[in-house]
């Protein structure tokens, strides 16, 4: 009944660009018959009322269709957070179905390398024993085949100290005993410690450590972080060559920062910048190594665990055949 356009016309434009919910309409006419109506709604109207007609209808039926039309953006906007939420969420499984695969998958080149760098030491040490045993061997040679065997032997003692410290790691059994120890007093003993362990390893070894006040303590366990390490110096071995081969390990204390940084530096083979992102995952082995240098993808995981544990950080920096450093940072307390 308006000029120019019916409000049948209007209702039917605006309904092209906008929903029931979107938009509401409320036709408010003259006409009462059954048909009209019909035609309303069949037009796009979300209401119709007659006049003359009572205010507080008008408003009341006016507030209703607002309200719905607001629980309805409401209604949208958390059914957006919730598709969103579902499918991060998705995207985590997936991400943790990946990781869980690749897991397993490691896991099973892992069993297959440790039957095979467990079979080799041994198969190697039989040998020798055999050959000693039964005379071959003369006795000028003796000692220096029984040293390859005792190489051997500890090659084993790590692989098996390896898969001990990984099953607790599986089982969330790793255990810490940290107590608060004098940091100048403990490097001291690390010194020597470093010392007697790499004596026979042939390698050159430095140990370069500042002045450290005694007044500086730390919260650790000591044994942990030795066997940590133990691993990153026995890292450094594997990828050196006897002779030439230089490790150097070297300490120094931020009292700004609170935390006392170890380095321990090789000039070994150096690591590719891809690989090392991926140093520290468990069963992670470098491929493209020699099978002699590769590890069983479990030491340098287990010094992440450590470090972490002692919340402290730890990373890597490499140049291909130019040697490698590992470093970890440790808070320390500096006393009054």
């Amino acid at each position: 009944m308006m000029p120019q356009m019916s409000g049948y016309e209007v209702t039917a434009k605006l309904r092209k660009n906008f929903t029931l919910i979107d938009l509401p309409i409320l036709m408010l006419t003259a006409k009462t018959q059954l048909q009209d109506k019909i035609i309303a709604f069949e037009a796009g109207a979300n209401d119709y009322l007659a006049k003359p007609c009572n205010r507080e209808e008008l408003l009341t039926r006016v507030h209703t269709l607002v309200q719905l039309s607001r629980l309805n953006n409401e209604l949208k906007r958390v059914n957006l957070i919730l598709e969103d939420k579902v499918k991060q969420r998705t995207e985590q499984l997936e991400t943790a179905n990946e990781h869980l695969e690749k897991i397993i998958d490691s896991r099973t080149h892992l069993l297959a390398n440790i039957a095979h760098d467990l079979g080799t030491p041994v198969t190697v040490i039989q040998n020798y024993l055999q050959a000693i045993h039964s005379g071959i061997i003369e006795d000028d040679e003796r000692e220096h085949y029984l040293q390859l065997a005792y190489s051997k032997i500890k090659i084993l003692n790590r692989l098996i100290t390896d898969l001990f410290d990984l099953s607790k790691l599986e089982a969330q059994q790793f255990q810490f005993n940290f107590r608060q120890l004098t940091v100048c007093d403990w490097i001291a003993h690390l010194q020597e410690k470093f010392e007697l362990e790499l004596i026979q390893s042939k390698r050159q070894f430095t140990f370069q450590t500042i002045p450290i006040a005694t007044n500086i303590t730390s919260y650790l366990d000591e044994q942990r972080l030795e066997q940590a390490f133990s691993n990153l110096l026995w890292n450094a071995v594997d990828h050196t060559l006897q002779g030439t081969g230089e490790i150097h390990v070297s300490v120094t204390v931020d009292e700004e920062k609170s935390e006392i940084k170890f380095s321990f530096t090789d000039n070994g083979r150096g690591i590719d910048d891809k690989v090392i992102p991926f140093i520290f995952d468990r069963y992670y082995r470098v491929k493209k190594l020699p099978e002699e240098h590769r590890g069983t993808g479990v030491g340098l995981a287990i010094v992440k665990e450590i470090v972490q544990a002692h919340h402290g950080t730890v990373w890597a920096e490499s140049t291909l055949n130019a040697g490698s450093t590992f470093y970890i940072t440790l808070p320390i307390q500096i006393n009054e």
